[in-house]
């Protein structure tokens, strides 16, 4: 029996693919997830940093799923 370190990286790959397999690491947030995101940092109150916390997920990530956020303004500070 062979170890798996003895197989080549690429033989490895395509043997794990054949069984169903995906590699690689799976994503911190879902769709759902990053609507949801995305619908909470539409409120100016909201921070980035405090959906972050919600996630458990770092700011960069949120950033990397939902990219520049510029809240709506409210009504009153537009007139």
């Amino acid at each position: 029996m062979r170890l798996t370190s003895d197989i080549p990286c690429s033989r490895l790959l395509k043997m794990t693919r054949a069984r169903g397999r995906k590699g690689g690491r799976k994503p911190a947030l879902d769709e759902k997830q990053i609507r949801e995101i995305k619908a909470l940092l539409r409120d100016p109150e909201i921070q980035v940093s405090d959906v972050a916390k919600r996630y458990g997920v770092s700011r960069a990530t949120v950033y990397k799923h939902v990219g520049p956020v510029t809240p709506k303004k409210s009504r009153k500070e537009g007139e």
